[in-house]
């Protein structure tokens, strides 16, 4: 009987972590408002080859993108995006260590 208990415990708290694990991020303007949030930008939707930035989060994932050396991504604006209200948060894209961003971005007439 001990043994059941414990393999059926054992059981429950394994599919506990599992729900955990694939628990729903909330996302405000396309951050991460969970704390310790281990996806904190959203990733942008991706249409024929080019990521669409609708969002602030998009725009942050797209550049930690660029920074660690995926140099050809493409992506355009959506929409004008506003990070108003978000502090230092926004850093530009493409490294500043020599390597030069060799993709496209449209902003489509956009602003950020």
């Amino acid at each position: 009987m001990r043994k059941l208990f414990r393999s059926l415990l054992l059981t429950a708290l394994g599919m506990a972590g599992s729900i955990t694990a694939f628990a729903q991020h909330t996302y405000v303007n396309g951050i991460c408002t969970d704390e310790g949030c281990s996806a904190p930008y959203e990733q942008p939707a991706q249409e024929d080859g080019w990521f669409v930035l609708k969002n602030a989060g998009n725009v942050e994932w797209f550049s930690k993108q660029i920074a660690s050396g995926e140099l050809t991504l493409n992506a355009r604006l959506d929409c004008d995006i506003d990070f108003q209200g978000i502090e230092n948060l926004h850093s530009p894209i493409g490294p500043n260590t020599g390597r030069k961003f060799n993709g496209t971005f449209d902003g489509q007439g956009h602003r950020i």
